[in-house]
């Protein structure tokens, strides 16, 4: 057998055998049985179906998505153009609404966990315009924060979330910060929390893409009241710098009272149409006793 190199036309012979081999095997065996194009049927069909199965949360979810568009185009009022904070807030108010937009559009079609994930990045928005409202030296920190190193330091120990947010004086962003410290364990990093939902439990190693589409009234539930809690946390700080204040709170009111009827339509699902008296109290009542009792533990752990 002769040791001479291959030459070149030998070699692209073999390359492009080798091609034509490689495309043949992938025409036959690599093409995945579900393509991407059935997934994107399949999370489309999800939110239809979820909208038709829960139309009182579909409802309060859509005019929740007003409220935040009515916020966004008609009621910024900021014409103060010698201060850096306000050029901040539209983007702040921005970014917290489409994320909680796609948050609840993901919940809703059986993807709870990347929905999750986004409604997370809406808290942190929220939460951010809460120091920025009415301060330069922050809103420049928080758009010069990638800067270099120490400005990322400052930025992390000044927005840090949640151990930032944990005074009194933010108290209307509390039972978001909850909702943020428990999307972090189950829904953001490589945990096996976030596999729970697509596993089929067996021992076959079968995964979904999709929940259950019988959580969907808990995940979704929970993102339309994220929702509502970070309007109300915008609209707060963003007081003295709306146009017309009262009408959007007004409508916000009308906003609450939906929210409210998607919550016993979920509980109504979760316990097939036999919701205990006490819960059903909770929700009329707003009772928030569990939720208090929670911060106080997450203030316990973030102070180690």
């Amino acid at each position: 057998m002769s040791n001479k190199a291959l030459s070149t036309d030998s070699y692209s012979l073999r390359l492009k055998s080798g091609v034509r081999r490689f495309r043949e095997f992938t025409m036959n065996s690599m093409i995945p049985q579900i393509q991407f194009a059935n997934h994107l049927k399949a999370i489309s069909d999800n939110f239809k179906e979820t909208s038709k199965k829960h139309p009182e949360m579909s409802m309060a979810a859509e005019m929740l998505n007003g409220a935040f568009d009515k916020l966004f185009t008609e009621h910024l009022s900021l014409d103060d153009e010698e201060n850096i904070w306000v050029d901040s807030v539209p983007e702040l108010v921005f970014g917290a609404y489409y994320s909680w937009a796609y948050s609840y559009f993901l919940a809703s079609s059986c993807l709870s966990d990347i929905g999750y994930m986004v409604g997370r990045r809406s808290i942190e928005f929220a939460c951010y315009l809460s120091k920025i409202v009415g301060n330069n030296k922050r809103a420049q920190l928080w758009m010069d924060k990638s800067l270099d190193e120490k400005q990322r330091r400052e930025f992390n120990l000044q927005f840090s979330v949640p151990k930032a947010y944990l005074a009194d004086k933010y108290d209307h962003l509390h039972h978001l910060l909850l909702f943020h410290d428990h999307v972090s364990e189950y829904a953001v990093h490589g945990n096996m929390a976030a596999l729970l939902k697509k596993s089929k439990g067996d021992s076959s190693y079968t995964y979904s893409f999709q929940d259950d589409p019988k959580g969907v009234s808990i995940s979704a539930g929970l993102t339309v009241i994220i929702g509502k809690k970070i309007i109300d946390a915008l609209i707060k700080d963003l007081h003295g710098h709306l146009v017309e204040e009262d009408n959007m709170k007004q409508y916000i009111s009308i906003v609450n009272d939906q929210v409210q009827k998607a919550r016993l339509e979920s509980a109504s699902i979760q316990y097939q149409g036999r919701i205990p008296r006490e819960i059903i109290d909770s929700i009329i009542n707003h009772n928030t006793d569990a939720i208090n009792e929670h911060f106080v533990e997450l203030k316990a752990k973030c102070s180690k």
